[in-house]
């Protein structure tokens, strides 16, 4: 119960009286099994998120090991033991990520994506000959993460049941063969057409200066974002907002009536104005387009997306998973419906009816597995779809309606 509570509501806002009403028992009574909500956090979230994340690695080292003739069969396997145990992991991990404000965003980044790389890695390169330390092993590794990870919290959001048996054997199809036939360790640095670039921000019409108002709402908002990148809703303090905007916490208050209507305009309306521009470019692709070049221009969109949108993604959807699947139902699921019918029109997904869907969350999941990390050095953008793109195409088992 108590791992309920605070995926939901998040380590900073949960208190022990939370927990012990929703299990049903006295504050008194908690106190007396845990000496204080720091180690119940830590019994109830970070242990069983360490059994969950050693239990991956176990099976991913597992896998490496063997040298098994069908590979189709391995690759299958290399997927069912990522969703096995990553949706398992979203409440717990949503916890941890927002716990503390310094430890809890490195735990993602700095722990657990490295140690699952490290359990994985040489088995992508035996089975695909790609390079460990290349550009292409980064892409593809950061894909594979960020497909799994974006098929179980859109589960999780969802509230539905995902089949791991029939998502696997949809993913194998479209990594295995893919990674399998990549070849991309030499990807020219050439900038490519059509690139979609993050847009500068607008010149003041006539060099007029803004209004001091708006002025003030920006960096407001600005200052907000900040915030609650490192604390989640729950854990922000108005306050903290005002300092970092260089006001008072009262006149703040006479621009937003309350700290969730902050909330609203800078995370949550981003995000969705984002998410529609995301829906419109897909929606302008030629048809035309060979498969390579369709699914080329749909990961620049999406990878434009997640650069600019990805982290505040992860607040809005991730720090409070009971907002979150407010938010997703309401704003997020709406907008990727028309993705999914994009890709079910162009593609045939076969007889599987969820088929168009899986391939929805795989391309948006690998495209947001990019953000994951450091920045790309010395490597131009469209570089890094381009290999992404490869990666997909080369396994892509379906067909172009005629």
């Amino acid at each position: 119960m108590a791992r309920e509570v605070f995926s939901k509501a998040g380590a900073g806002r949960t208190r022990m009286r939370d927990v012990a009403k929703a299990a049903g028992v006295t504050e008194q009574l908690l106190y007396q099994h845990f000496d204080s909500r720091e180690e119940l956090f830590k019994l109830s979230v970070l242990d069983p998120l360490e059994e969950i994340v050693e239990r991956l690695a176990a099976r991913l080292r597992a896998l490496v090991k063997r040298t098994p003739s069908d590979l189709e069969m391995l690759h299958r396997q290399l997927h069912e033991a990522f969703l096995d145990n990553v949706i398992a992991m979203i409440p717990l991990l949503a916890a941890a990520q927002f716990s503390d404000p310094e430890k809890g965003p490195q735990y993602f980044s700095g722990h657990l994506i490295p140690r699952i790389r490290r359990s994985v890695v040489g088995l992508v390169q035996r089975l695909t000959g790609i390079a460990p330390r290349s550009v292409a092993m980064e892409v593809a590794m950061r894909a594979l993460l960020g497909a799994h990870f974006g098929i179980a919290l859109e589960t999780v959001l969802s509230r539905a049941r995902l089949d791991v048996d029939r998502t696997a054997e949809r993913l194998s199809s479209l990594f295995g063969p893919g990674l399998a036939r990549a070849h991309l360790d030499n990807i020219s640095t050439a900038t490519r057409k059509g690139a979609v670039r993050r847009r500068a921000p607008a010149a003041a019409a006539g060099g007029r200066k803004r209004l001091r108002r708006a002025e003030r709402e920006d960096a407001i908002l600005a200052a907000a974002r900040e915030v609650f990148l490192q604390h989640g809703l729950a854990g922000a303090r108005s306050k903290t907002i005002a300092e970092r905007a260089a006001i008072t916490e009262a006149f703040m208050f006479r621009l937003f009536a309350t700290k969730e209507e902050i909330y609203e305009a800078a995370v949550l309306v981003p995000v969705t104005l984002g998410l529609t521009e995301l829906a419109e470019g897909a929606s302008q692709i030629v048809d035309g387009e060979t498969d390579a070049a369709f699914l080329e221009r749909l990961n620049r969109i999406a990878s434009a997306f997640f650069s600019e949108y990805g982290r505040l993604c992860i607040v809005a959807l991730f720090a409070e998973l009971g907002e979150g699947q407010k938010f997703y139902r309401r704003s997020v699921a709406p907008k990727l419906v028309r993705l999914r019918t994009i890709l079910g029109e162009r593609f045939d997904v076969g007889e599987d009816p969820d088929g168009a869907e899986i391939l929805r969350r795989v391309i948006t999941g690998a495209n947001w597995g990019l953000s994951f990390g450091p920045r790309w050095p010395r490597h131009d953008p469209d570089d890094i779809v381009a290999i992404l793109t490869r990666l997909f195409t080369a396994g892509m088992q379906v067909q172009v309606r005629a």
